[in-house]
């Protein structure tokens, strides 16, 4: 491409560049819409990628000082520009992101088929079978779930525990919380890590062509569920449920939300 050529085709991209700038100094880059920001941050890339190569090839020492003004402006504008305010989080959480998510709600249906439906089906084949549960799930695992959901469970609050911790108070008392406040945070925080990071790896592997995601998917519905079923079927049902469904219902969803991202 010659010099006249290049320059006919890419002088409209500069002055829209060059008019952005003048409406940014004008009522400051944060105050742009996020379209226009996004145009913004686009021309710079591609201005800055136009004075490399008119230097390269010598086009002039007027045309190149032009542009070398208008990425200097651009590059001082965009990255001296204050963090994002709370209005702006507040738009991108309560606006933008549900229209994306609107936008791609096949992805998220796709996702939630992947993860939900083997959840379920392993849930209920387990319960009704719990000799299969070794299938799936490790025996030390299996023998953990026994102790965090069992009769000696944290989460047990009936009578007969509650007569046993009382020969425990004293030590009790010097924390508010307790052994018990102890026990449900720990499990709590152990839910929480491993639901955390399933949405990262089904939102991370989706690199993989989506491959990853769908494996990851697929994989922990039928772990979660087979889980879910053994629990159950000790008889610890309702120790089970009263706990995770008020965080877990949320990291659920959360899965199946980065599952469709990915």
């Amino acid at each position: 491409m010659n010099k006249h050529k290049f320059i006919q085709e890419r002088r409209p991209h500069w002055k829209r560049f060059e008019a952005l700038l003048t409406d940014a100094s004008r009522k400051s880059l944060s105050k742009l819409s996020a379209k226009e920001i996004s145009n913004f941050s686009q021309l710079l890339r591609e201005v800055s990628h136009d004075l490399a190569t008119i230097r390269s090839r010598g086009w002039g020492q007027d045309l190149i000082s032009y542009l070398n003004d208008l990425v200097a402006r651009g590059h001082n504008m965009f990255y001296s520009a204050p963090p994002a305010n709370m209005a702006g989080i507040y738009h991108y959480l309560a606006v933008e992101f549900p229209r994306l998510f609107r936008a791609n709600i096949g992805y998220f249906i796709t996702a939630c088929l992947l993860f939900f439906l083997p959840l379920g089906i392993s849930w209920c084949v387990v319960q009704n079978h719990p000799s299969l549960a070794n299938r799936v799930i490790p025996e030390e695992m299996m023998a953990r779930f026994d102790q965090m959901y069992g009769e000696d469970s944290p989460l047990n609050t009936n009578d007969e525990k509650s007569t046993s911790e009382e020969k425990e108070s004293d030590e009790s008392e010097e924390d508010p919380f307790g052994t018990y406040g102890d026990q449900r945070a720990s499990m709590a925080g152990f839910y929480i890590n491993n639901n955390v990071g399933i949405a990262l790896k089904c939102f991370a592997l989706g690199i993989l062509l989506g491959i990853g995601t769908v494996y990851t998917l697929l994989f922990n519905g039928i772990f979660l569920g087979a889980v879910s079923g053994y629990i159950v079927s000790q008889g610890n049902g309702e120790r089970f449920l009263s706990f995770v469904i008020s965080h877990g219902s949320f990291e659920l969803t959360a899965i199946a939300v980065a599952g469709g991202a990915g």
